[in-house]
């Protein structure tokens, strides 16, 4: 702008005001670049890259080492050799996360930059274990290879984040607990990490999740019903009926002076010798 306005008259008296800030603190940069970023074209992706949380994140996925590689920053690996269903940008971890984790795959076909804005008190916050994060990525990154080699028909591609939902539900059989519990979270998600170690395992597991799908008088030609709510309510009813019924009924048989009890009727009454009060003598 100044140099096209160069030959203007008084151009020589014209001041403008700068401020440098000097600092060595990362955080500082990254918090400076976030809050001045109304004359630069950065997108919400590379501003989000910036934050403690996301380099915490990158980190994580090293330190776990079980074949993801966290991409913070636009086209990280892109001249890499890292495979590409191996690689997990911010944006496909916000989807998987929402999809598998916040039970949300409804929401995830639209803007990225906007399921961000909405779900900002829901995803990448501080207090978070890091776990369901990896996690969410591990199976999408299962399932992708799966559709990669032909073994899922692609006419279930658009149900994708749908299938990873079931997948978590059809191999816990419970809830998810809180993000902010560590202990009951770790042994939730080692479940669904075992679970990827054998490779038939994880096509039965998806076989049965589109089988969920079929059952469940879906119109799946319709391009919209994947972005229905309640579509997610309907097949979260479907698992919670017949995947964690099973755990609801199931008998637990106690031993009673070598009785089994398995039910109230069951329990032995015997006659107790009662002592008498004051008053009742």
């Amino acid at each position: 702008m100044l140099y096209e306005n160069r030959n203007l008259a008084e151009i020589d008296s014209l001041y403008i005001p700068i401020k440098i800030i000097c600092t060595d603190k990362d955080y500082i940069k990254s918090a400076i670049t976030r809050a001045t970023n109304n004359q630069t074209a950065v997108t919400k992706e590379e501003l989000e890259a910036l934050t403690d949380f996301q380099r915490k994140l990158e980190d994580f996925y090293v330190a776990l080492d079980l074949g993801l590689v966290y991409e913070r920053r636009t086209n990280q690996y892109k001249n890499s050799s890292v495979v590409h269903n191996s690689v997990v940008s911010i944006e496909i971890q916000v989807k998987v996360f929402a999809s598998m984790v916040l039970d949300s795959p409804h929401i995830v076909s639209g803007n990225y930059g906007k399921l961000l804005k909405d779900y900002k008190s829901d995803i990448f916050v501080d207090e978070h274990n890091l776990l369901p994060y990896y996690v969410s990525a591990l199976i999408y990154s299962k399932l992708l290879n799966l559709f990669d080699d032909l073994r899922i028909h692609d006419t279930y591609w658009r149900y994708r984040y749908y299938l990873i939902m079931l997948y978590k539900y059809i191999v816990t059989e419970s809830m998810l607990p809180s993000l902010f519990k560590k202990k009951p979270l770790d042994k939730y998600c080692n479940m669904l990490i075992e679970s990827v170690k054998d490779e038939e395992e994880i096509l039965s597991v998806f076989n049965t999740a589109i089988e969920i799908l079929n059952s469940n008088d879906l119109d799946l030609s319709n391009r919209k019903l994947q972005e229905l709510k309640s579509t997610t309510d309907k097949l979260k009813d479907y698992v919670r009926q017949n995947f964690f019924k099973k755990k609801k009924d199931e008998k637990i048989t106690i031993e009673v002076d070598d009785c089994l009890i398995s039910s109230e009727k069951d329990v032995p009454i015997k006659n107790v010798a009662r002592q008498l009060t004051l008053f009742e003598l």
